[in-house]
């Protein structure tokens, strides 16, 4: 997850899908969507609107999409979109400032946030982790490439103190990770396979390493979804026939990647494109239904996801005291698709 900046909103571009024989009766209904460019969470959006599954369900999407956190969410607290796919900190942010309810997950990306080292120092890091007392941590603040670098921290028996943490954005630590010793940097995909490719850094730490989990999100304004909540019902069917779609048909969803990705001027190798795929786990509607069960001690394993980017949250000032619980994320929507026979079916469908 990049930093957030608050830098305005990009035009929506109105997509309308061909008239076809919907499973909602009358004619589809509007929904405005809003992904990031390029966020492998949101890739099942940019498929089904290539698959044009969105009337299957009585939906006519328009679509608003962003380069950055920080501009989807101001977008979203100025109602510029009704639903979204989103990094997991921005829809924490988001629920605090503007009520944003988290509805499903869109993708598992603790893999992709990462502590990369120059390679001749990895070995070092491996074999002695007080190695690295003393040296430099660079890092994007509120980022989840910082909280992945934290939890590599503690796994190392080291606290950020035991580091000189810099404060730098990605685009420079792309640019200077390499001018001398001594240093590890936080970085999240694709800027961690741009620092890979150079030959200059390898990770020596992930997320799915220090065993936190990265969750992006599937979020929709809280008024919308009191509105509306068959319309979120319908979004999340679409995004889960996508995802049921994309795992059936792995060489046909990496070349749609690569046209998602280059659209938006990521130039991604076939390799790298194979470990987005590979590495970063989707969610079908029965896995989405134990993620968000709270049957068993009312606390949800996504719960315990988000209540730890919340506590890093409200480590680095950012919040004081973000919503949790179903104020924050709801498993009602994910429990009316698999309640509806309709949309279950087309959810679970290829």
């Amino acid at each position: 997850m990049r930093a957030p900046r608050i830098t305005g909103w990009i035009a929506a571009v109105l997509l309308a899908a061909p008239a076809t024989a919907t499973a909602a009766a009358g004619e589809p209904v509007p929904i405005m969507v809003s992904y990031q460019q390029g966020l492998y969470g949101s890739l099942p959006l940019y498929v089904a609107t290539e698959k044009e599954w969105w009337t299957a369900v009585g939906l006519r999407p328009s679509f608003v999409t962003f380069p950055a956190d920080g501009e989807q969410l101001g977008a979203g607290a100025d109602q510029v979109w009704e639903v979204a796919a989103t990094a997991p900190l921005s829809a924490i942010l988001g629920a605090d400032r503007f009520g944003l309810l988290t509805v499903g997950i869109a993708d598992d990306a603790s893999d992709a946030s990462v502590v990369m080292a120059r390679p001749k120092e990895v070995d070092a890091i491996f074999k002695r982790p007080a190695f690295l007392k003393g040296k430099e941590l660079l890092a994007t603040p509120e980022t989840t490439a910082e909280y992945v670098a934290r939890a590599c921290l503690a796994k190392w028996r080291l606290q950020p103190e035991d580091m000189h943490v810099v404060a730098v954005d990605p685009a420079d630590i792309l640019a200077h990770f390499a001018d001398r010793d001594g240093r590890i940097a936080a970085l999240s995909a694709p800027d961690d396979y741009a620092l890979f490719e150079k030959r200059a850094g390898i990770t020596v730490c992930s997320g799915k390493n220090a065993g936190v989990m990265i969750p992006g999100a599937l979020v929709a304004r809280a008024d919308f979804a009191g509105d509306h909540p068959e319309r979120v019902a319908r979004f999340l069917a679409v995004f889960l026939h996508a995802v049921a779609w994309q795992k059936t048909h792995r060489d046909e969803t990496l070349a749609l990647m690569r046209r998602f990705y280059s659209g938006y001027g990521i130039r991604l190798s076939d390799d790298d494109v194979a470990k987005e795929f590979d590495t970063r786990p989707t969610f079908a509607l029965p896995e989405q239904l134990k993620l968000l069960d709270r049957s068993h001690g009312g606390v949800s394993a996504a719960d315990g996801w988000y209540g730890r980017l919340s506590a890093y949250l409200v480590s680095a000032g950012a919040v004081q005291a973000p919503p949790l619980g179903e104020s924050f994320l709801s498993e009602r929507y994910v429990r009316w698709v698999a309640g509806d026979p309709v949309l279950k079916a087309f959810a679970e469908g290829e």
